[in-house]
C-alpha cells in the first residue's frame, strides 16, 4: 500500500490526501520502465519484476502558502515490511523569493588556461545566463564557487541548493562529471553563503557545453541561476608590439629590433604564428614598392624579432605593421623617428598617485622619506592575491593598498622634454611593475 499525505499549517498533522495505485503488469504509462515496444532491446519494462509503476488519480494544485509551501509525505508499507516514509514541499509556481535573492548570488570559476577576464568573480549573477569559457587544454581541477545572498547582500548560511547539470555538444558520457542529470543534487551553503560545485572533462572538444541550473524554491521561488562552461579551440587572437615604445627615437643609420607577442583568446602565448611584416607608409624611410618582408614566426613564448637598419643620413620615420596571418584583426605597428641625436635625459623628475587612475599622477617623489597611505601610515601589502589577475584584481583599488601609480618627466640638458628617449624603471627587491597587459616584471622600458 503506498499513499500519500499532507500537512498545513492549520493542520500540522499529517492526514491521507491522495490514493495511489500500484501497477506491475509490464504496461507502459502504468507499470515503471521504459518501453521496449519504441525502442526494442533497450527498454526496461517488465511484468511482475517487483518494481511497480506509481500513478494518482489526482494532484495537489493548492499550495497553502507561496512562501513556506505545503509538505507532503509519501507511505509505503508491504506486508510484514517495515513502513518506509518519504516526504518533500511543494511550492507554488508563482513563488517569490523567502530568504535568498537570486539577483544577488555571485560565482567564482576556478580552472587552468583562464582568460585573466574569466577568473575574476562575476557578482549579482541574477536569472540571465552568464558564460565562461575554457581552452581544450582544461581538462581536470575545475570548480564553480556560487555565493548566496539575501536583497541586502549579507550570506544566506544553511541553505539547500539544487543543482541540475546538463552536458550538450560534443563530449563523451565518461569523460565527464558532473554527469547529464534530470534530478537536481542538493548542497548546503557554508557560514559564508558558499557551496561549490567540481566539474571535469578529460576529452574536451571545441562546442562541448556544461550548463548548472540552480535554484531553490523555498529560497529563489521560481527563478534560477544558470552557469554555462563551454570549451574552444585556443586561436591566435591579439598581437602586440612590446618593443620598442610607439614613437621612439632612434639614431639615423642604426640597427633596431622589434619585438612582437602573440597571444590566444585566454591570453596564452601562441608559438608558430607566422607574423606578415609591412612599413605603412610611401614616405617612410624603409618603404619599398618592389620588396615584400619575410614573415617572421613565433617562438615557445609567442614572441618574434624583426631588425632593420633606419634612415640614412636624414631625419624621417618607419611605420612596421605586424598582422598574424591566421587572424584578421589580430595587428599591431610601431613607429620610430630617426634623429641625428637622440636626446638624453639630464633631469627625470617622478610623481605619484596612491590611487590607480587614468589620471596624471601629480604628487612630488618625497626626497627623503617613503610613500605613506596618510601622515605617518604605511601603505598596506597585500599577500593572498592572484598577482596575473588584471588591475585592481576585482576589488576596490584605495588609497591605503599597496597599488601606487607613478609618472616621470624626463628633461634634457636645455630643460627641454627629452621626447622619445627610452627610460627604464626598475622595482627593489620584492617590488612589480605591471605592463600594459598587466604581467609582471622587475624592470619595463618605456
Amino acid at each position: 500500500m503506498l499513499t500519500i499525505q499532507s500537512k498545513t499549517t492549520a493542520s500540522p498533522v499529517f492526514a491521507d490526501s491522495l490514493t495511489a495505485t500500484l501497477n506491475d503488469s509490464g504496461t507502459y504509462g502504468s507499470d515503471y520502465g521504459t518501453n521496449s515496444t519504441t525502442s526494442p532491446g533497450n527498454g526496461s519494462l517488465q511484468g511482475s519484476d517487483g518494481i511497480y509503476g506509481v500513478t494518482f488519480s489526482t494532484w495537489p494544485t493548492a499550495v497553502t502558502s507561496s512562501t513556506t509551501g505545503q509538505a507532503y509525505q509519501f507511505w509505503a508499507g508491504y506486508g510484514n515490511a517495515t513502513v518506509k516514509t518519504s516526504s518533500f514541499t511543494l511550492y507554488s509556481s508563482t513563488a517569490s523569493a523567502a530568504y535568498a535573492d537570486v539577483s544577488k548570488t555571485d560565482v567564482l570559476v576556478t580552472a587552468t588556461g583562464m582568460s585573466v577576464a574569466d577568473q575574476a568573480q562575476k557578482t549579482n549573477l541574477g536569472t540571465t545566463s552568464t558564460t565562461w569559457t575554457l581552452p581544450t587544454t582544461t581538462k581536470t581541477g575545475g570548480s564553480i564557487a556560487f555565493t548566496v545572498q539575501d536583497s541586502s547582500g549579507a550570506a544566506v548560511a544553511g541553505a539547500t541548493m539544487t543543482v541540475t547539470p546538463t552536458w550538450s555538444g560534443t563530449y563523451g558520457t565518461a569523460s565527464v562529471t558532473p554527469a547529464s542529470s534530470t534530478t537536481a543534487t542538493s548542497y548546503t551553503t557554508d557560514a559564508a553563503g558558499a557551496f561549490s560545485v567540481a566539474f571535469t572533462n578529460t576529452a574536451p572538444v571545441a562546442g562541448a557545453t556544461l550548463t548548472l541550473t540552480v535554484g531553490n524554491a523555498a529560497g529563489f521561488g521560481n527563478s534560477v541561476n544558470t552557469v554555462v562552461i563551454t570549451w574552444a579551440t585556443p586561436v591566435a587572437t591579439t598581437l602586440t608590439v612590446t618593443d620598442p615604445e610607439d614613437g621612439v627615437y632612434v639614431k639615423t643609420s642604426s640597427s633596431n629590433t622589434a619585438t612582437i607577442l602573440v597571444q590566444d583568446q585566454f591570453g596564452a602565448a601562441v608559438s608558430g604564428e607566422a607574423v606578415k611584416v609591412s612599413v605603412a607608409n610611401t614616405t617612410d624611410a624603409n618603404y619599398s614598392s618592389t620588396t615584400t618582408i619575410s614573415p617572421i614566426t613565433t617562438g615557445a613564448a609567442g614572441t618574434a624579432t624583426y631588425t632593420w637598419t633606419g634612415g640614412a643620413t636624414a631625419a624621417g620615420t618607419d611605420t612596421f605593421v605586424f598582422t598574424s596571418s591566421t587572424t584578421a584583426g589580430a595587428t599591431d605597428s610601431v613607429t620610430v623617428t630617426y634623429v641625428a641625436t637622440v636626446p638624453a635625459v639630464a633631469t627625470m623628475t617622478g610623481y605619484y598617485n596612491t590611487t590607480v587612475t587614468t589620471s596624471a599622477p601629480a604628487t612630488l617623489f618625497p626626497v627623503d622619506s617613503a610613500i605613506y597611505s596618510t601622515g605617518t601610515t604605511k601603505l598596506a601589502l597585500t599577500t593572498a592575491r592572484k598577482i596575473s589577475l588584471a588591475l585592481p584584481n576585482g576589488a576596490t583599488e584605495s588609497t591605503s593598498d599597496d597599488y601606487v601609480a607613478v609618472r616621470f618627466y624626463g628633461l634634457t640638458s636645455a630643460s627641454a622634454a627629452a621626447q622619445g628617449a627610452v627610460v627604464t624603471i626598475t622595482a627593489a627587491a620584492g617590488g612589480h611593475i605591471l605592463d600594459a597587459s598587466n604581467l609582471l616584471y622587475q624592470h619595463v622600458t618605456s
